[in-house]
């Protein structure tokens, strides 16, 4: 079915907080341009250039006309009420999340917490790399920071223990 393959494209298509915002706000534009008989739709559609062309691509073929308003309606709604109910995983990094940091974080998602979240990125240099993941109010923290810190103790109480 066209609704379920759009749903599950385009949910697979996001990754973090700001992902959802981009989304739903084209989708919220998308709804509000429905029922207009001139070029809105599509110029709503085209000014979205990450997921203004992976919408189109599951859209009816005759989406823009005025017969499939209501079938993208309801398609829009299902796409926005799953997107809403995507959990969030807070994630401290020492630098900015590039492609392959966020392709990371994605399978981290995947093959650790075994669902769909989307990630709200905070950048804090003092961590030093690695990160900090805070999940259900559990802080996770990676960070190189903390494995710093934790070998500095060991080694004072090696310290300690030599000169007694």
């Amino acid at each position: 079915m066209q609704t379920d393959k759009a749903k599950g494209t385009i949910l697979d298509y996001l990754i973090t907080e700001e992902d959802r915002r981009d989304i739903l706000s084209l989708l919220s534009d998308v709804e509000e341009n429905l029922f207009k008989t001139d070029d809105s739709l599509k110029n709503v559609i085209g000014s979205n250039a990450r997921f203004g062309r992976i919408l189109t691509e599951f859209l009816p073929p005759d989406w823009q006309s005025p017969e499939s308003s209501e079938t993208i309606g309801s398609m829009i709604m299902g796409i926005k009420n799953e997107i809403v109910a995507i959990p969030t995983v807070n994630v401290v990094l020492a630098i900015m999340a590039n492609e392959k940091i966020l392709s990371m974080l994605e399978s981290f998602a995947r093959d650790e917490l075994g669902k769909k979240v989307l990630f709200k990125i905070d950048v804090n240099p003092d961590i030093i790399g690695g990160a900090i993941f805070i999940i259900d109010g559990n802080y996770l923290d990676f960070s190189l920071l903390r494995k710093l810190n934790e070998a500095a103790i060991q080694k004072r109480d090696q310290i300690n223990a030599l000169i007694g």
